[in-house]
C-alpha cells in the first residue's frame, strides 16, 4: 500500500525518513482496520504478509485474539518470483479475493 500511494516510486526518493515512517504507520493502522472489519462480520480473512518480525506477528495475534477469533500462521515454501509477484499485486489481485461467512 505504501508503494501504491507513492505512485510505485521508491519512498527514499520522494519522502524523508520521518515522513516515510509516518506513512508506514498510517498504512499499518489502515491494514489492521481492514482485518477488523471481516472479523466483526464473522468472516474469515487472510493476511498475506511475511511476518518475519516477531513483534509484527505478536501484534496481529493480539488483534485477532482480542476480537475473539483464531489465527493460524502458514509457512509457504516459494521460489523468488512468488513474493515478487505478490508484492506487485499480480499474484492475488484484491478484486479477486473473496471473504465469506465462517
Amino acid at each position: 500500500m505504501v508503494w501504491q500511494r507513492l505512485g510505485r516510486r521508491d519512498a527514499g526518493l520522494v519522502l524523508g525518513p520521518e515522513a516515510f515512517d509516518h506513512l508506514k504507520e498510517e498504512v499499518r493502522r489502515e491494514q489492521r482496520q481492514e482485518l477488523v472489519e471481516p472479523m466483526q462480520a464473522g468472516c474469515d480473512a487472510v493476511v498475506d504478509y511475511s511476518f518475519w518480525s516477531r513483534a509484527a506477528r505478536d501484534c496481529y495475534k493480539a488483534l485477532i485474539e482480542g476480537h475473539g477469533c483464531r489465527w493460524e500462521l502458514v509457512h509457504l515454501k516459494a521460489d523468488r518470483t512468488t513474493p515478487e509477484l505478490s508484492c506487485e499485486g499480480n499474484l492475488y489481485p484484491l478484486d479477486r479475493l473473496q471473504f465469506g461467512p465462517r
